[in-house]
């Protein structure tokens, strides 16, 4: 529990101790920028210094693009490449010393170097015609870098500053493409004219700590990519021998014959394509047309067969008509027949009753006449007899 209660405090102190530093969010200016006679602000100083850098950096970049899209030499690729290599990682070396305004003293002292590398140096013939376009890209890195002392510093502070670095390089100059050079770090306190415990012993504030650690990360989170690709570019590069290099060179200038070849059928495909274009609708139109008067002879005898089959379907209507009516008359006419015959028979029938009604009682009351006149007179008749 003891133990728990110990780490806690020293914890909290650490925090504490944090947050006091933290306060402190503008500190006096490091004692290399006070000794130079440096007016800006350091965080200022810091961020010049990684915006050199990296100008430092994309100007190299730039160049060697264009020697490599500009060259087919192997050689000259090959320096192109390290140079690009190296010199993008110094420029990036160069910007991360322990104080802001010593890195900016590096990178003008590097590029002091680079200028004299390939001037006189042993780079002053490394790119051939392309030379003097390396040449003025190196001049004009240098020549910023100095104009920025003018800027930061008094004029005669900065002429007696440049002097004296131009000097130091001149004595530690660059040897290869290889980039390995010396730094002004460990001449820094001489040149800005102070002691080396002073300037060593400054220390920016916790902020400024984190805001250079910031960029730095930034500005390698940026090269990262970039140096991998580089290096692999360079390895491929060195990995291919002379003959291969002939092979694939005359591999390319086949195959810009070639190109050439397709470029001339290219050329002439817009006709040939119009031509055919033209056979194509041609033989479409002679289709359509043979299509159509297929279809129309088609529609003309399916009319024709239409009026046949309708003619003969009016024919047989008719003769069934016909004989409808002639089986209808004879119907007709038998049930005619049939009827007069039961009207002659019940005709006759209805006479004899008729008749029989009154014959009957006719002939009835004849003999019920007879025979009253019968009795009437037959007892007389036998009486006179006697």
């Amino acid at each position: 529990m003891q133990g728990s209660s110990s780490r806690q405090l020293v914890l909290v102190g650490f925090v504490v101790g944090l947050a006091a530093c933290s306060l402190n969010t503008r500190s006096a200016p490091p004692t290399a920028m006070a000794a130079a006679g440096v007016t800006l602000p350091p965080d200022r100083v810091q961020i010049d210094a990684f915006e050199a850098s990296r100008r430092f950096a994309l100007t190299i970049e730039q160049t060697t693009q264009v020697i490599l899209d500009s060259s087919d030499d192997p050689n000259v690729r090959r320096r192109a490449m390290l140079w690009r290599m190296n010199g993008v990682a110094a420029a990036q070396d160069a910007a991360f010393r322990f104080d802001p305004f010593v890195s900016m003293l590096d990178l003008y002292a590097l590029s002091e170097q680079q200028r004299r590398f390939f001037t006189d140096g042993g780079g002053k013939a490394h790119f051939g015609d392309l030379q003097p376009l390396v040449v003025a890209r190196v001049t004009e890195t240098h020549s910023a870098l100095r104009e920025y002392f003018t800027r930061a510093l008094p004029a005669a502070r900065a002429d007696s500053m440049a002097a004296e670095l131009d000097a130091w390089a001149e004595r530690h100059p660059i040897e290869d493409e290889l980039f390995g050079r010396a730094t002004v770090t460990s001449v820094a306190a001489r040149v800005i004219r102070t002691d080396e415990t002073s300037l060593f012993s400054a220390v920016g504030d916790v902020q400024s700590r984190l805001r250079s650690l910031d960029g730095r990360v930034a500005v390698l989170q940026q090269s990262l990519a970039k140096q991998i690709s580089w290096q692999a570019e360079y390895l491929a590069a060195q990995a291919l021998s002379a003959s291969r290099v002939d092979s694939l060179l005359g591999a390319t200038t086949k195959l810009a014959g070639a190109v050439d070849r397709i470029s001339l059928v290219a050329e002439g495909a817009p006709d040939l394509v119009h031509g055919e274009r033209t056979a194509v609708m041609a033989g479409i139109s002679a289709e359509r047309k043979a299509v159509l008067a297929g279809v129309s002879e088609e529609r003309m005898a399916v009319l024709a067969a239409l009026d046949q089959q309708r003619d003969l379907v009016f024919q047989e209507l008719s003769r069934q008509r016909a004989a409808t009516m002639k089986e209808s008359e004879a119907l007709v006419t038998r049930l005619m027949d049939r009827s007069s015959e039961r009207l002659d028979r019940l005709v006759d029938h209805l006479v004899g009753r008729i008749a029989l009604l009154i014959v009957l009682p006719l002939a009835v009351g004849i003999v019920i006449l007879a025979i009253a006149i019968f009795a009437v007179f037959w007892p007389r008749t036998r009486v006179v007899v006697r």
